[in-house]
């Protein structure tokens, strides 16, 4: 049964609160005449009965494997962070910056959003750099901007366009930060918000690209999470020309070609191998744990 409230009389300006629903499964004044147990499930108010979930239900997507020198990661769970980065300084926002675990994969969560800031805890040189790569997810924000920041201070901003409800990859040059010293970078900060809405943030790095593709170091293959619960989706860190997993009897339980996420209902609780067939031509093998 669907119920249509838009005449419901009360809260009768629509933004008060319903305090509570009454169901009665077989109203009968006259008395019945034998008890009855029914049964309910998905009472909800919303649009339609469907309530969008205002937090991301998968990770952000893996980032490529690139050699560690072309890669300055401040956070991802794929490369090795700079140490001693505070997520959440104290710039009196009302943003309430905090860490947490999406599907195995550690993730910022900012709610409250007015602004934000990050500062490291060591000045980088990026200059050797040439693109700022983030993922971000967010329901409600209508205006995320990034800056870049240097002493002085200066900082330039950059509009993230925003897609709601999914991950969006976004690679930045540094050119696009014109004015900030990048032998000298201090601190990011975000703003845009008016305290009210959450955004989530993964994979924050710096990157160059190759001269060639033999530079790229496949070594830096990883598959994550490691262990991973079973049901749940396991990533590779780039996207394999083909991937196996095969358990310890050497039965083959997933093949699949082109991809970088494998969905794990299939694996039981034990330890398998990975095999990654690279679009280069080498093959790797990892060890999967599933808990």
């Amino acid at each position: 049964l669907t119920f249509d409230f838009s005449n419901y009389i009360n809260p009768p300006d629509g933004n008060g609160t319903l305090g509570q629903i009454i169901i009665f499964p077989d109203f009968d004044l006259d008395g019945r005449e034998q008890d009855n147990i029914v049964y309910f499930d998905n009472i909800t108010f919303g649009d339609g009965g469907v309530i969008p979930s205002n937090e991301p239900e998968t990770a952000a997507p893996a980032p490529p494997a690139r050699n560690p020198e072309d890669v300055i990661s401040i956070f991802s769970n794929a490369y090795a962070n700079v140490d001693g980065t505070n997520f959440n300084p104290d710039w009196g926002q009302s943003t309430q910056g905090s860490i947490i675990m999406i599907e195995g994969n550690e993730t910022l969560k900012f709610a409250n959003f007015n602004y934000q800031g990050i500062e490291l805890a060591n000045p980088l040189d990026v200059s050797e750099m040439e693109t700022l790569h983030l993922d971000m997810w967010t329901a409600d924000a209508t205006a995320v901007n990034v800056f870049l920041i240097s002493p002085g201070p200066a900082e330039t901003a950059f509009a993230l366009p925003i897609t709601p409800n999914q991950w969006v990859s976004y690679n930045i040059p540094l050119t696009t930060f014109a004015g900030v010293d990048l032998t000298d970078v201090i601190q990011f900060k975000f703003d845009g918000g008016s305290g009210a809405e959450t955004f989530y943030l993964d994979n924050l790095y710096f990157y160059k690209t190759p001269t060639s593709v033999s530079e790229i170091n496949q070594d830096e293959f990883t598959v994550y999470p490691n262990p991973v619960r079973t049901g749940q989706k396991l990533y590779l860190s780039s996207v394999a020309n083909q991937v196996e997993i095969f358990d310890l009897a050497g039965k083959q339980m997933i093949s699949l070609q082109h991809t970088s996420i494998i969905e794990t209902d299939a694996l039981g609780i034990g330890l398998y191998i990975v095999r990654i067939h690279t679009f280069d031509g080498t093959v790797q093998t990892k060890k999967l744990v599933v808990n």
